[in-house]
């Protein structure tokens, strides 16, 4: 692992065994490399927090990598046709299930937004209270509902 060195993006994932208040923390996430010496990988994660782990707890990336930004590039370039057409399938099936999801709380939303709105105005004039609290109930129970 003597590529490491000073100002590569890693990717590190890690628990803490240091005899210190962060051991058995865990130190996940995306950073930069500042000291790499006697196999102890020394840097900062993209939030700021420092570590020291071993080099076998980073994930170097690639030039392409750093270039492009974001790792999961360097995944997509090294498929073949057919994981990238499973991935692809996978992607829009997770974006239709987001799709119905997103539908069935905005249309549960309109409901009772009908329900509040008939309540709404049932209290702008209530004249007889007990027919009122009566429509009231009628319109929980009933509006909105197939």
């Amino acid at each position: 692992m003597s590529h490491i060195k000073k100002g590569d993006r890693v990717k590190v994932d890690f628990i803490s065994e240091s005899a210190t208040i962060y051991s058995g923390k865990r130190f996940t996430g995306y950073g930069v490399v500042d000291r790499f010496e006697d196999g102890y990988v020394f840097g900062r994660l993209d939030d700021g927090q420092t570590f020291m782990c071993f080099a076998s707890d980073v994930e170097v990336f690639t030039e392409r990598d750093q270039e492009v930004g974001d790792d999961s590039h360097g995944d997509y370039t090294q498929m073949t046709l057919e994981q990238l057409q499973q991935e692809h399938a996978e992607l829009l099936l997770f974006n239709d299930e987001l799709d119905r999801n997103c539908k069935a709380h905005k249309a549960k939303a309109n409901k009772y937004q009908t329900k509040c709105w008939h309540i709404q105005t049932l209290l702008m004039n209530p004249v007889d209270k007990d027919m009122t609290l009566k429509a009231i109930k009628t319109v929980i129970e009933r509006v909105g509902e197939f």
